[in-house]
């Protein structure tokens, strides 16, 4: 994806932090006097609260705070306290409650529950499936969309669209014989769309298999070939001798005259994904969690302390500067988000649900890609593009995790996880300047 877009679900616009420490910003309010939950007519046995409508937390106690993360209704969290309300006027909140895993709510947005905590982990994917929906994309170009059901019949045509608007299916109605469904960009025809079918790859799961040798390359044919050629000796005048299947793991040994012998024989240097076990980065403790993408060779690497965990294929920025080197911090989670082009950029898509969505720097994010296969290729306008099962598989393994009915979840930066960019001319990023980013009055690091 790109790296700079819109997004209609991101939690917060501008929670921004410097890569040294939190934005220089007045203190937030103190907290206000603690209140006894049994004066609210809480049970004494109260073990979570309830919430009664999807809502987001704020990041204290305040109708002007902050939010910080983002709840589904019927979702049970845990407390640590009640406070008295500080705001004035009619809709003011006369008690707050402080839920975790972080954010507080007006206690009338809630329920005392003698449940404990517990919730739908999200998003929620039925069995065997490999996204949480099913997806289609416009496949005429100039696609008439029709703001209202009204419009349809009046002729009012709102906007048209393009191929590279994607959508899960909502609303079925006909008009004059003729069948609609609704869109996140409104009506349009349905004979004018198309089902997409996300790809089944899945990468290495190394707590669970092992790799044939370290190092060792997925095999990445040139597009829309089946196999890579394998020959005998390391000729590319040699008589091909064998094929190697299209992700294929094989062992790494000696290059040469750009060929790289293998355990199937020799294959072609760009036929290769290379993978090498990385160091850890200074700074990152032993056993703590990290991720290494190579943007040289399209491969992301996931690390517990010296430990590879996870290794993968994916597709960055199509041009070099769309993903910048640098060393990250992972900033937000998203079950799923909404992502859009800005006006000025070439080619306008709209994509309403993206699943699996971790920020990692304003328009970044590693997410799940349902309408490609090039994994191995940039294919992204700046975003590291995953297949289902690879973004999936991360989103749960990073860190802070998701409870069940968390749906988003900003993360203040001395908690993010380190996420290394690198390429051969950067092999060793500089921090990221969180300061390029839009600075907030308040943000996650001052309200611990």
């Amino acid at each position: 994806m790109v790296g700079v877009r819109s997004h209609a679900s991101m939690l917060v616009a501008g929670l921004a932090l410097l890569a040294s420490g939190p934005v220089a910003a007045e203190a937030p309010p103190a907290a206000p006097a603690a209140i006894d939950p049994a004066t609210l007519d809480w049970p004494a046995q109260t073990a979570s609260v309830e919430i009664k409508r999807a809502m987001h937390l704020s990041l204290w106690p305040g109708k002007k705070a902050p939010l910080a993360v983002k709840v589904e209704a019927g979702t049970r969290l845990g407390f640590t306290q009640v406070v008295e309300g500080t705001d004035r006027g009619k809709r003011a909140c006369k008690a707050w409650v402080e839920l975790q895993p972080m954010g507080w709510a007006c206690t009338t947005a809630v329920t005392p529950s003698l449940d404990p905590p517990g919730g739908t982990p999200l998003p929620v994917v039925a069995a065997g499936a490999l996204t949480p929906d099913v997806y289609y994309r416009i496949s005429q170009e100039g696609t008439p969309a029709y703001a209202t059901v009204d419009d349809i019949s009046a002729g009012v045509i709102a906007d048209e669209l393009g191929d590279q608007v994607k959508f899960k299916l909502g609303k079925k109605v006909t008009v004059d014989g003729v069948a609609y469904v609704k869109t996140h960009r409104g009506y349009v025809e349905a004979a004018a769309i198309s089902k997409m079918s996300p790809s089944a790859w899945v990468g290495l799961d190394l707590r669970t298999a092992a790799p044939p040798a370290w190092p060792f390359a997925f095999v990445v044919p040139p597009r829309g070939e089946r196999a890579a050629a394998v020959r005998a000796t390391p000729d590319r005048k040699a008589k091909i001798s064998d094929a190697a299947a299209k992700r294929a793991l094989v062992t790494v040994g000696v290059e040469q005259d750009g060929l790289v012998e293998t355990d199937l024989g020799w294959i072609a240097r760009t036929d290769l994904r290379v993978i090498r076990r990385q160091a850890r980065p200074p700074g990152v403790a032993a056993g703590e969690p990290w991720i290494d993408v190579d943007l040289d060779e399209q491969t992301l690497v996931a690390y517990a302390g010296d430990t590879p965990v996870y290794a993968t294929l994916i597709s960055t920025g199509k041009r070099k500067k769309t993903t910048p080197p640098a060393s990250y911090r992972l900033r937000s989670k998203a079950a799923s988000v909404r992502m859009a082009a800005e006006e000025w950029e070439a080619r306008q898509y709209d994509i309403g649900e993206v699943p699996w969505a971790q920020r990692f720097a304003k328009g970044l994010y590693l997410h799940a890609a349902f309408w490609h296969d090039n994994f191995g290729n940039r294919q992204s306008a700046g975003c590291v593009n995953l297949s289902p099962k690879d973004a999936r598989a991360l989103y749960e393994w990073t860190t802070p995790g998701m409870p069940p009915g968390v749906a988003e979840r900003e993360i203040p930066l001395a908690q993010g996880m380190l996420i290394r960019i690198r390429d051969a001319d950067h092999p060793d990023p500089p921090a990221y300047d969180y300061r390029k980013e839009r600075k907030a009055k308040y943000t996650a690091d001052d309200w611990r």
